[in-house]
């Protein structure tokens, strides 16, 4: 019995961890809900260019989404640019994101961020491209995690 008792408080413990790791829950903070995590393949890097393929599953009300691609190395002669697509549709990223820069020093980062919104359930595919040159690639995220 003592024994029954302890797997069952065992259980309920990994339930309430699994629950938390899973991310926030689709409650709407405000007018805009927080996404459920993507499920996006690794990076394909191919010399100076990224893609990255996330799949979204859209709740009833929008989502706030944010992609994020940092390099290092960038110098005078460095330039990068990324492009966010939403099934077939071209991203305009909201204002304050950076989309591409030019001539910067040090540790540099892409954003972009958006509001995606589609039939409720749906899953819809986030692609995400960039290039750059002379700038090593670190890391891609997305809202905040790496895939």
């Amino acid at each position: 019995m003592n024994l029954e008792r302890r797997s069952r408080a065992l259980t309920h413990s990994l339930l309430g961890m699994m629950l938390l790791a899973s991310g926030p829950s689709l409650a709407t903070e405000g007018p805009v809900a927080t996404p459920r995590p993507q499920r996006c393949d690794s990076p394909a890097i191919v010399g100076d260019k990224l893609t990255m393929i996330c799949a979204i599953e859209v709740a009833a009300a929008p989502q706030s989404v944010h992609i994020k691609i940092h390099f290092t190395g960038s110098h005078d002669d460095t330039t990068a640019s990324m492009e966010v697509t939403l099934g077939d549709t071209p991203i305009a990223c909201d204002a304050g994101s950076k989309t591409n820069t030019e001539f910067e020093d040090g540790d540099v980062t892409l954003d972009c961020r958006f509001t995606a919104s589609a039939k409720p359930g749906t899953a819809t595919i986030l692609r995400a491209s960039a290039k750059w040159f002379h700038a090593q690639y670190v890391a891609v995220e997305v809202n905040g995690r790496r895939p």
